[in-house]
């Protein structure tokens, strides 16, 4: 799936990965401590499947319960590559680009991802890549 992003670049949706932000809390409220958890195990969570890539984090909008700060429902992994470098010496750029998001059972995957990931500053965030 390609995607131009609001700076006019084009990405490829190279692979995606969601799942529920808090799949093992089983009850009570998520602590601070484990949203700090979850936020720095986002930045590597895929590098088994995808190997090191330069990953920049959404903040996510949240919401506040009995003090506690809670993440929208479902976190999700996109790792985005454009063809076009970005700086001309290189074949490619990419980044992996993670957020959180409510459910929307009735959105369309590819609106979610395409929302979530249009704003992006595509140059001051990618890095450069050769195959």
């Amino acid at each position: 799936m390609f995607i131009t992003l609001t700076s006019g670049e084009t990405v490829l949706l190279d692979s995606l990965h969601f799942g529920r932000t808090y799949a093992g809390l089983m009850e009570g409220l998520p602590t601070p401590d484990l949203n700090a958890k979850l936020w720095a195990d986002a930045l590597t969570k895929m590098v088994p499947l995808w190997g090191e890539r330069t990953t920049y984090i959404i903040p996510p909008i949240t919401r506040q319960i009995q003090g506690r700060t809670i993440f929208p429902d479902l976190i999700f992994f996109a790792w985005l590559t454009s063809h076009t470098p970005i700086n001309p010496d290189f074949m490619a750029s990419e980044l992996v680009v993670v957020w959180f998001a409510p459910e929307q059972p009735d959105v369309p995957l590819s609106t979610v991802v395409t929302k979530a990931i249009r704003d992006i500053p595509w140059k001051s965030l990618a890095e450069d890549v050769d195959f």
